[in-house]
C-alpha cells in the first residue's frame, strides 16, 4: 500500500471518534500544558477534528485546574446537553499520576455526563492500580474508552464496557504536500531521536529529543501559562488561555516539523517522531519504548506503510 493511502485511511478512521459525542458542546479536559510535542500534536489533530465536525469547544481544562464546581455550572447552563471529552495520549495508566488522577477525579463527578476518552495506551505496572481505577470507571453511565492498540483494548474491556479502537489525533493533521501550512521537504542523513524519560529503553546521549527545540522563551510562556492557569478559575479565561496554548502548540509543531525537514531518515524510539515522521512523508525506523507501545501501534495501524520499518535498526 502506498504512504499517502495509509495516511489517508487513518485519517478517516477518526470519525470514529466523532459518532460518539452526542452533543455539539463539548469540554475538553486535560489539554496539555507541557512541552512534548507529540501530545501537542494529538491536542492540534483532536481540535482540528472537533472544529471541522461542527463541534462547539464551550471550555477548555488542563490537569493543573480541573475545577469541578466550575464544570458543574457549565453543564447546568446547557442544561445538560454537553459532552466531555478526555485527552488521549498515552498515560491513562499509573505511570503519569496527575493526569490520571484528573481522569479519575471528572469521571467520578460526572457519571451520567456524555464522556469520550480520545485514543490512549493503557498501561499500569500494578495490577490493584488498573483494578482500583476500573472500579471508578466502571460506575460511569455514558462513558466511552478509545485505544490505540490490542493490548491496551484487552485491559480498556475491563474499565469499560464501550470500547473501541481508533488509531491517534494526530493523524487528523495529515495533509498532503503541507503540514500545518509549511511545503514538506527532506534532506539527507539520518536523525537518532530518543527520549530521556522513564519509558525510555535506549541510550540518549548525543541524540535528538523534543527539549532540544525548546528555548528559554517558549519555558518563560510555559510557567507564564501554568501560573495563570492556578490563579485563575472562571471559565472564559481558561478559555482565553487555552487559545494561547493552541497557538503555541502549533508553534512547535512546525519548529519539530523544520528540524525533522534536514533529514531523509527519522530513527526514533518516540511513537510521535515516528507519526510525525509520517505526517511529513520521511522514511522512519522505529524502536520500541519501554513496554512495547511504539511496537503494537504500528502494527496494528501503519506497518503497511513502505516508510515504516519496525525493531530492525540498532542502538
Amino acid at each position: 500500500m502506498q504512504h499517502n493511502e495509509v495516511m489517508k485511511s487513518l485519517k478517516s478512521k477518526l470519525s470514529q471518534l466523532i459518532a460518539s459525542i452526542e452533543h455539539q458542546n463539548v469540554i475538553y479536559i486535560d489539554y496539555p500544558v507541557h512541552h512534548n510535542v507529540g501530545d501537542l500534536l494529538i491536542y492540534l489533530g483532536a481540535i482540528k477534528l472537533l472544529k471541522e465536525n461542527n463541534k462547539k469547544i464551550v471550555c477548555q481544562m488542563s490537569a493543573l485546574n480541573d475545577n469541578v464546581f466550575s464544570l458543574k455550572k457549565l453543564i447546568d447552563k446547557y442544561k445538560g446537553k454537553v459532552s466531555i471529552i478526555l485527552h488521549g495520549g498515552g498515560n491513562l495508566g499509573d505511570i503519569y499520576l496527575l493526569h490520571q488522577q484528573c481522569r479519575l477525579n471528572i469521571i467520578s463527578s460526572f457519571p451520567d455526563t456524555n464522556t469520550i476518552i480520545f485514543p490512549q495506551t493503557i498501561f499500569y505496572t500494578k495490577k490493584e492500580n488498573l483494578k482500583r481505577d476500573a472500579a471508578v470507571f466502571s460506575k460511569h453511565k455514558n462513558l466511552t474508552l478509545f485505544v490505540r492498540d490490542e493490548k491496551s483494548e484487552e485491559l480498556a474491556k475491563t474499565m469499560c464496557t464501550s470500547v473501541q479502537l481508533c488509531p491517534d489525533t494526530a493523524h487528523m493533521l495529515w495533509e498532503e504536500e503541507t503540514f500545518l501550512g509549511t511545503t514538506k521537504r527532506k534532506s539527507y542523513g539520518k536523525l537518532k531521536f530518543r527520549r530521556r524519560d522513564v519509558e525510555s529503553s535506549f541510550h540518549s546521549e548525543g541524540a535528538f529529543d523534543w527539549q532540544d527545540i525548546i528555548t528559554k522563551h517558549d519555558e518563560t510562556f510555559k510557567k507564564i501559562i501554568r501560573k495563570l492557569i492556578l490563579l485563575n478559575k472562571t471559565i472564559w479565561i481558561q478559555k482565553l488561555l487555552s487559545q494561547l496554548w493552541v497557538a503555541h502548540s502549533q508553534q512547535l509543531c512546525k519548529k519539530a516539523a523544520e528540524k525533522f525537514y534536514h533529514y531523509s531518515d527519522i530513527e526514533t524510539d518516540r511513537l510521535h517522531g515516528h507519526i510525525l515522521s509520517c505526517l511529513l512523508e520521511i522514511d522512519n525506523c522505529v524502536l520500541d519504548n519501554s513496554y512495547g507501545k511504539n511496537s503494537s501501534y504500528i502494527r496494528y495501524w501503519t506497518s503497511e506503510s513502505p516508510r515504516v520499518e519496525l525493531s530492525t535498526c540498532k542502538d
